[in-house]
């Protein structure tokens, strides 16, 4: 049976997407918890959202970059400039 990976820690992050990664599996963790307050979900559920439209912000801005589409404001500038 292979060996089942320690989950990520927040600490342990090398970078933003790791961290954010890390911090939604802790704040998924904490809301699955059957020990957690009612009055502790609606926080923490919000801050699940934020975090995941962030990752999910940065994720799209990783796979532009790697697939080399990304433009920059100097990129369009440049082509503002050709194009009078």
């Amino acid at each position: 049976m292979p060996r089942k990976r320690p989950p990520p820690t927040v600490l342990g992050s090398k970078n933003r997407l790791d961290e954010l990664k890390a911090l939604r599996h802790v704040l998924a963790r904490r809301i699955d918890d059957e020990t957690v307050a009612a009055r502790d979900l609606a926080p923490l559920v919000r801050q699940l959202r934020e975090v995941r439209v962030e990752l999910d912000e940065l994720e799209a801005v990783v796979a532009e970059k790697a697939a080399g589409v990304i433009t920059t404001a100097d990129d369009d500038w440049s082509r503002h400039l050709r194009s009078i």
